[in-house]
């Protein structure tokens, strides 16, 4: 693991929700709380407070922002599978190895660039 990644994954895990036809940032929650215990549709049902919010919300449950960038704006909706794929494989064993991968995949997938208006 990379030394900015070790300090990345020291700083506190969030969960990052996305729209699942834009790709947009809708926001980033604490990983702990009332919801700790809730992962999946639950999660986001719980969060979102709206039935239909499963079909349009998307969640990486396992989520630590880049140094240095801010809020993360849009993921890439081609790569996001692999990054929620890693972070439930990373939340359920948290090595140096998952951590780096997370770290990676995060790196490929989310956009802090916020566009030009």
């Amino acid at each position: 693991m990379t030394p900015k990644t070790q300090v990345e994954v020291t700083t506190k895990c969030r969960r990052l929700f996305y729209h699942k036809s834009t790709g947009r940032v809708t926001g980033i929650a604490s990983g702990g709380g009332a919801l700790a215990g809730l992962t999946g549709t639950a999660l986001i049902m719980a969060t979102h407070n709206d039935p239909e919010a499963p079909n349009t919300i998307g969640c990486v449950e396992c989520y630590y922002g880049a140094l240095g960038k801010g809020r993360p704006y849009s993921v890439n909706l081609a790569t996001v599978g692999e990054m929620e794929n890693t972070s439930t494989a990373h939340h359920s064993n948290p090595t140096d190895i998952t951590a780096q991968a997370l770290c990676d995949a995060r790196d490929a997938c989310v956009s802090y660039d916020w566009p030009e208006e």
